[in-house]
């Protein structure tokens, strides 16, 4: 690696980390800390190991614990910083006005952010660590996505094929974690472990409807929860099978969206759409809010799209770049 790659790289790294807030940085040191101190002593104590690596996966547990064990902890911390910052109360109050309805979500709110797959700049993406992140910097909810692996599992993973060519479906959970290095939650951990913010789930494949179904079922009158899917038929099947807000995705302009918006007007639940951005057009948002539909977006990439997205009569925003927003 050249040296003019290496300080571009510390340059990005620089650049994320002077855009947090600093309660938000003192935060994510400390539980970092924390959580190798504690996960160490942890370790040693389940493996009889002086450096707590002896036995295989060890690594695996470490990156675990990391994630659960310490994150009590490192909460208090997170809201004792939070108390003293007048920026994060103000922003919190923001929040909970805004939300006032636990059950759902209303058109006349100002623009939500969402964090996809959880706020992944310092940690890997659909992970309890992504995922706190984004509940630290003080964002409007996050986005996850669903499938289902071999033993029956309701994981959070984007990926249908993993980079040893193996499909998720085909695995069980601990294989997938072997595989990627790193712990995979499930929709109950997360939804368990995050109260407050709004969960956009959304649905991969058919198989994993029936335990996403039961685990929404169970958590539905608890929390926010926004479903969502590119297979508009499981769409259908939650809003005939559950009380919480849902949508289509959609990755193409529709040759005729009122026939799409007038299919469904019989179903309340469904009052929502999420638009690719490359195929956004205020004419399409103007017609889809005349019909009582709510726009969201994913896919913004740069600075001006995010401005541009701002100045849209849009419900939220689902974006890797939450910091472009976020003061």
């Amino acid at each position: 690696m050249s040296v003019s790659t290496r300080l571009t790289s510390l340059g990005r790294v620089l650049f994320f980390i002077s855009s947090m807030p600093l309660p938000v940085l003192v935060y994510m040191v400390f539980r970092f800390i924390c959580a190798n101190l504690l996960c160490r002593f942890r370790l040693c104590a389940e493996t009889g190991a002086p450096n707590g690596y002896a036995q295989p996966d060890s690594f695996i547990m470490h990156a675990y614990y990391m994630q659960l064990t310490v994150f009590p902890i490192a909460g208090k911390c997170r809201r004792r910083l939070q108390g003293k910052s007048a920026a994060f109360a103000k922003m919190q109050d923001k929040r909970e006005n805004s939300h006032a309805s636990r059950g759902s979500f209303t058109g006349e709110l100002s623009m939500l952010l969402l964090a996809h797959r959880g706020y992944h700049q310092f940690a890997p993406e659909n992970t309890l660590a992504a995922f706190e992140a984004a509940v630290a910097l003080g964002l409007d909810g996050i986005e996850t996505d669903v499938r289902l692996s071999r033993d029956g599992q309701a994981l959070l993973i984007h990926e249908r094929v993993l980079g040893n060519r193996q499909l998720v479906a085909e695995l069980t959970r601990r294989e997938i974690e072997q595989a990627l290095a790193r712990p995979v939650p499930t929709l109950a951990e997360a939804l368990e472990r995050f109260h407050d913010i709004l969960w956009n789930i959304e649905i991969k494949t058919p198989d994993a409807l029936p335990a996403v179904l039961e685990i929404l079922r169970r958590y539905q009158q608890s929390r926010r929860l926004f479903v969502t899917s590119f297979r508009h038929e499981l769409v259908v099947r939650c809003a005939e099978s559950l009380e919480v807000d849902c949508g289509f995705l959609v990755a193409h302009r529709p040759v005729q969206l009122q026939e799409l918006l007038n299919r469904h007007t019989d179903r309340r639940k469904i009052r929502s759409i999420v638009w690719d951005y490359n195929i956004l057009d205020e004419e399409m948002l103007r017609d889809t809010a005349a019909s009582g539909w709510r726009s969201f977006v994913y896919g913004a990439v740069t600075p001006a799209e995010h401005r541009h997205c701002a100045g849209l009569n849009l419900a939220g925003l689902i974006t890797d770049f939450p910091q472009y927003l976020k003061k």
